[in-house]
């Protein structure tokens, strides 16, 4: 068995932690390993034998041979056997978004495969990977496809993120919504909009959640601003008409 961690390029330094890759052969047997719950959305890559799913109950599943995983909150163990080989991206928390322009939440407990996001440039990365002669040749190939998908979000947002992180950890994850806001040096408004996200049990059917949810996305790292545009679209159709139903049934009002 052989297993090797790999640093990205400095392009790709600010989003990616790092890329490993294990790969065995039929001499080393079955190997499992328990996978623990982190703060990273991580993508792989299975260029041979995939690896198989082991949930707490003892339920298998043959992973995809391209995918991307979401933070999980509970354990699962991982299976391989005879010839495998496998390359993952561990992205910074928030990073992913930069590559993959949907609501982070969405792969929440879940591993999906890629090819349900990126269509055909999931199967030509996986047919490459294949092919490849080497790892350093497979490194190039995954970094060629996130090059062509960097759409680094603002700026801003990318530092709100760090330092949130930062501070989360720091205080063990104890900390309020409010005293975070406070720490970070945000609006009152952010704050307000940092409070729904942690704080409130919304529904998305309400459109000034929905415009609300999407602020927590920007803030969060976990989607554009297209995302935003149709939730404030809704919210001010739905004022307007609010307001015309109410002034129509006011001069009805006899007193």
């Amino acid at each position: 068995m052989q297993f090797h961690t790999i640093y990205p390029s400095p392009s790709l330094a600010p989003f990616i932690q790092h890329y490993w890759i294990l790969e065995t052969n039929v001499y080393d047997g079955i190997v499992t390993e328990r996978v623990v719950p982190t703060g990273n959305i991580e993508m792989m890559f299975h260029y041979r034998k995939p690896f198989s799913s082991i949930s707490p109950s003892g339920e298998s599943q043959t992973q995809h041979r391209s995918m991307i995983s979401g933070i999980n909150h509970s354990w699962f163990d991982v299976s391989a056997g005879g010839e495998s080989g496998s390359l993952a991206v561990t992205f910074y928390p928030g990073a992913a978004a930069s590559f993959f322009h949907l609501p982070m939440t969405e792969l929440e407990d879940r591993s999906i495969h890629l090819g349900d996001i990126v269509k055909k440039e999931a199967f030509s990365v996986e047919e490459q990977l294949a092919e490849a002669a080497s790892l350093q040749e497979r490194i190039r190939i995954v970094e060629n496809f996130l090059m062509k998908r960097l759409r680094p979000v603002a700026t801003f947002d990318t530092k709100l993120i760090q330092q949130g992180v930062v501070l989360i950890k720091k205080c063990k994850g104890q900390i309020r919504a409010s005293e975070l806001a406070q720490k970070l040096y945000v609006t009152p408004k952010t704050r307000e909009l940092i409070s729904s996200q942690w704080l409130l049990t919304v529904s998305w059917a309400n459109p000034v959640t929905y415009v609300l949810e999407a602020n927590r996305y920007l803030l969060g790292g976990t989607s554009s601003s297209d995302f935003f545009l149709p939730g404030l679209i809704i919210l001010t159709i739905t004022t307007t008409v609010s307001l015309i139903f109410a002034e129509s049934s006011t001069r009805r009002i006899k007193v």
